[in-house]
């Protein structure tokens, strides 16, 4: 990820073929982010960020609730957290996640760091997580 950054600077984060991506926006200023694209019978999901002040607030459930609905034959959602990232592993086990393996992800060079991947039914978070109007705008 940090290589694309550093090679394509800002726009490697930006959704590309196939891929959409919303941001949350209160008061006309992003709270944070989400990507996600539909590969088959899996829905990838990453750039899910909100910002550290804006957090259990409700902001990443919403977003992951506006992604899902975009989902049309994925049975699963995937996901890559960082090992050290509690906070967001226990986030994605609230709503039914469960991990699947681990990875390493290469950051820089030979630079990696530890991931876990974790997954959950589509049709499961779509139950917690049903339509609402949430105000998150497309990107």
């Amino acid at each position: 990820m940090l290589a694309d950054l550093e090679q394509h600077g800002v726009a490697a984060m930006l959704p590309g073929a196939g891929e959409k991506g919303y941001c949350a926006v209160i008061d006309t200023q992003l709270q944070g982010s989400i990507v996600i694209a539909e590969r088959g019978r899996i829905a990838y999901v990453w750039g899910l960020y909100v910002l550290p002040d804006q957090q259990r607030r409700g902001i990443g459930s919403e977003l992951l609730r506006t992604a899902i609905r975009v989902i049309e034959q994925a049975e699963t959602v995937e996901i890559r957290v960082l090992e050290s990232s509690k906070s967001a592993m226990a986030f994605y086990a609230g709503l039914d996640f469960v991990e699947i393996g681990r990875e390493k992800a290469e950051l820089i060079g030979a630079l990696t760091i530890a991931t876990i991947v974790m997954s959950a039914g589509v049709s499961s978070l779509k139950a917690l997580l049903p339509p609402q109007d949430n105000g998150i705008q497309h990107i």
